[in-house]
């Protein structure tokens, strides 16, 4: 007998092997039910509320479908609903065609300058869309500084942002980098032959471009449209900004003014709302996923070596340089430095020199507001604790997923994953109705320990999308030599597998805690005096109409998220939306 069948049959092995399947099994079933209470328990409420006849904190409740009545009849959900379609199907439109050009323009030609375009192209990621928005309207506003300029020089300018068009564009240049992000991995990965097969029938490039690389990347533009939609249908800001003052109603700010009606606050037709929000997120995910059968005929990457070779786009090269430089310039750097400017001067106008008016006061107010001092530090805390809590919590849950028996690990990823097709505003909703449900968590809401929570739930996702091609990537051998060896499933993806991921885990943390710094629609409905966050802070200050102090706090956002993308380059080796 070997020395190993010696150890099997030992008592004392096996009562150890059974604590040890013992505890693998409670931590599975642990982090499942945790999972599935983040998930839902937001959810639930929302239904609950649209089927009862007033808000649920209160007591004699009777079901009914007055609400989803009330919903289908109203010309003004209607009216919403309209412009909120028009207004995601153009920003779709324009925020795929510019980000998919850039990104075969970048990955597929010969175009000066590639790496550097590539960098500045990701630039409206790590800054909020409000952000943009704002630097949008101080230069092409009614009274922005490019504005007043052209109608002083030319006496008309060529743009209205205050138009469903004119915020189509700002939400679609905003969003064109998500497209880029999504698409130029496709395009480097096109399989040259194609093209060279097109370019000895005669093809010349921008044949080639429309007849060969354009299709292959139909599974990249199909999803990365589907994100656009679905984020231009959540949007709040940007509709709330130029939006009301034309007096255009969209889905989102219908429901945030429904909401925060005062007293007459119709929570009924509020949760009617979000569920139907809801609903058609959930059926344009499903639309994508149909899209996306057979997505195997787009295949370009097999054992077969091939190397893609960039196209040369001749004498053209230039002007199209010139011409992709002045959009990043127009739309993308002028107005983030717009926002520096206008943070650092008492009013910008083209008729008075700004050396003229500069001025700290915007900061000075900022540093001796409660309220804003309050909003960067719970901002950060709430990123740092939320960031790494939603990695460590991910990776944990990661292990279940892909390195373990669990039964139940399919549907619990298709749970894990529900948050892409959960507004964050719905979210929030939903967890400010579980503390008006529950007593006891009503103190909770002055801290900072829900919204950290409520993070973790939207954000768990992207933290997931991030280790999960890590953890594929570890062969299960090492798991079944742990095995061998007389390790528990636990120990071995403690010892072994988590150490692995640790840098994915890391990359997930940073990702999270930009986007934390960055998230403003969750926490709309949660935040109160004590909690609140700098996405917020800038909101309520446009609404009072302080244009210096919503850039004196734009600045501070951004600043706080430069520094920490350096600190995770530099100290952490972390590679934040790397290609």
């Amino acid at each position: 007998m070997t020395s190993l069948s010696i150890i099997a049959t030992d008592p004392s092995y096996r009562k150890f092997q059974g604590q040890s399947q013992t505890r693998s099994i409670a931590i599975q079933y642990g982090l499942s039910l945790v999972t599935v209470l983040l998930i839902l328990s937001p959810i639930v409420p929302l239904f609950y509320q649209a089927l009862i006849d007033r808000p649920l904190y209160r007591s004699g409740h009777e079901f009914t479908i007055e609400n989803f009545a009330e919903l289908v009849t109203s010309r003004s959900f209607h009216s919403a609903l309209l412009n909120s379609l028009i207004f995601s199907i153009l920003s779709t439109i324009i925020a795929v065609a510019g980000g998919a050009f850039q990104a075969i323009l970048i990955a597929r030609t010969n175009v000066p300058g590639r790496r550097f375009l590539g960098s500045v192209v990701l630039w409206p990621l790590f800054v909020s869309p409000m952000i943009i928005a704002f630097g949008w309207f101080i230069l092409y506003g009614p009274a922005g500084y490019l504005t007043l300029l052209s109608k002083t020089t030319f006496g008309w300018a060529p743009w209205d942002l205050y138009s469903l068009t004119g915020m189509s564009i700002v939400s679609g240049v905003s969003q064109a980098p998500l497209v880029f992000l999504y698409c130029v991995g496709s395009a480097a990965l096109a399989d040259s032959s194609m093209e060279d097969a097109a370019r000895v029938c005669g093809s010349g490039t921008l044949r080639i471009l429309r007849r060969v690389t354009f299709p292959l990347m139909s599974p990249a533009l199909i999803y990365s449209s589907t994100l656009i939609f679905v984020n231009s249908m959540e949007m709040l800001a940007i509709p709330l900004i130029y939006g009301e003052p034309a007096g255009i109603e969209l889905l989102l700010p219908y429901l945030y003014k429904q909401a925060f009606s005062g007293f007459d606050s119709n929570y009924g037709l509020v949760g009617a709302i979000a569920v139907f929000l809801l609903v058609l997120v959930v059926a344009l995910v499903w639309l994508q996923n149909r899209l996306l059968v057979g997505a195997g005929r787009y295949t370009t990457v097999s054992g077969k070596a091939t190397r893609p070779r960039p196209l040369a786009l001749g004498a053209a090269r230039w002007p199209i340089l010139v011409l992709v430089g002045l959009y990043l310039l127009m739309y993308v750097v002028l107005p983030v430095a717009a926002i520096f400017l206008r943070s650092v001067v008492s009013f910008l106008s083209p008729l008075i020199p700004f050396w003229k008016v500069l001025t700290l006061q915007h900061f000075a107010s900022l540093i001796d507001n409660d309220i804003y001092r309050r909003a960067i530090t719970n901002t950060l805390q709430i990123a740092l604790f939320g960031g790494i809590a939603t990695a460590t919590f991910t990776a944990l849950l990661a292990v279940v997923l892909y390195r373990s028996a669990f039964r139940y690990k399919v549907p619990l990823e298709y749970v894990a994953m529900l948050p892409r097709a959960v507004p964050g505003i719905v979210s929030g909703l939903g967890f400010l109705y579980i503390i008006l449900m529950i007593p006891y968590l009503g103190e909770l809401r002055s801290t900072i320990a829900v919204l950290v929570v409520v993070y973790v739930s939207k954000f768990l996702p992207i933290a997931l999308g991030t280790i999960a091609p890590t953890m594929h990537q570890i062969s299960a051998d090492l798991d079944r030599s742990a095995n061998v060896m007389g390790a528990s499933w636990w120990t071995g993806c403690r010892r072994i597998v988590l150490p692995i991921v640790r840098p994915a885990a890391i990359s997930a943390f940073v990702l999270v805690f930009i986007q934390i710094t960055k998230e403003y629609a969750t926490a709309v409905f949660l935040i109160s005096p004590g909690s609140e966050v700098l996405g917020v802070s800038l909101l309520q200050a446009w609404e009072m109409g302080d244009v210096g102090m919503v850039a004196a706090i734009a600045t501070v956002q951004i600043v706080i998220l430069v520094i920490f993308t350096l600190f995770a380059r530099w100290v952490l080796g972390a590679n934040v939306y790397d290609r």
